[in-house]
């Protein structure tokens, strides 16, 4: 992950936080960050890296010397989301957090499921949905449920995302479920892919939410937020299957070329 001209990288085998100059692919500084257990919980973003094992979280900013101190989480992570100032923790036994990342210290904390969910911020609330297709919205400033928020999808969802007014489900039985979270009533469109799917991104283009899509063929789809096909990209011996996405371009590797396909 990196930020302007640094880029930053953990190496578990030598417990190492890495800074590398993006100009010269030279080692700027290195700090010591300790062991990383099995099957980490790692998420970043351009400062700062969030890493997890167990029930303890760290915090390292990248603009800091000094790393924050561990916070202790009520159950085992189950992944990170971050906003511009807080990072929101979702564990396995159905707890959420927020935490500042201005003081390190945990804003509220509650119980929300019994398992495993997602999480994403859109505008001023949050939108969770548990493993098994259970959704709520809570309030970001204290954390409790918005009255009339509760919804289901009758299947298992292995992954979410949104932006703006737009939420994406991706479930287990190929299909992405499109919902405006403007709209009072939970009318969800269907999207039926034909095969697996194996990355899913929301982004925003020419004032336009779009949805990126990659297969486990090696196709990658591009949609609009109501479900319109766009394009269709016949890939081929990609292996890290989720493109990039930076102004108005979709990066991806394939085979021994790295190419750029057009968002807009």
């Amino acid at each position: 992950f990196g930020s302007k001209k640094n880029l930053s990288t953990v190496a578990p085998a030598t417990e190492q936080l890495i800074c590398i100059n993006v100009e010269t692919g030279k080692q700027r500084w290195s700090k010591h960050i300790g062991k990383i257990g099995n099957a980490p919980v790692i998420q970043s973003d351009e400062n700062s890296i969030v890493i997890s094992t167990g029930y303890q979280m760290n915090i390292y900013d990248m603009n800091k010397d000094l790393f924050n101190k561990p916070l202790q989480l009520p159950g085992k992570a189950f992944n990170f989301t971050m906003t511009g100032d807080f990072i929101y923790a979702s564990t396995w036994n159905g707890f959420l957090l927020k935490i500042s990342r201005t003081t390190n210290n945990i804003v509220w904390s509650r119980k929300v499921y019994s398992m495993p969910f997602h999480v994403v911020k859109i505008n001023r609330s949050l939108q969770l949905c548990n493993l098994d297709g259970e959704l709520m919205r809570l309030n970001d400033d204290n954390g409790q449920t918005i009255d009339y928020s509760t919804n289901k999808v009758q299947v298992n969802i292995t992954a979410m995302d949104g932006i703006d007014s737009t939420l994406v489900l991706v479930s287990s039985t190929n299909k992405l479920f499109l919902q405006n979270t403007k709209r009072k009533d939970f009318s969800p469109t269907q999207v039926l892919m034909e095969n697996p799917i194996v990355s899913m991104q929301v982004f925003r283009d020419q004032n336009e939410d779009k949805i990126i899509i990659s297969l486990s063929d090696q196709s990658i789809l591009l949609y609009s937020s109501i479900g319109t096909p766009l394009w269709k990209f016949p890939g081929k011996k990609s292996i890290f299957s989720k493109p990039f996405i930076y102004d108005g371009k979709a990066w991806i590797d394939q085979g021994n070329e790295i190419i750029a396909i057009s968002t807009t």
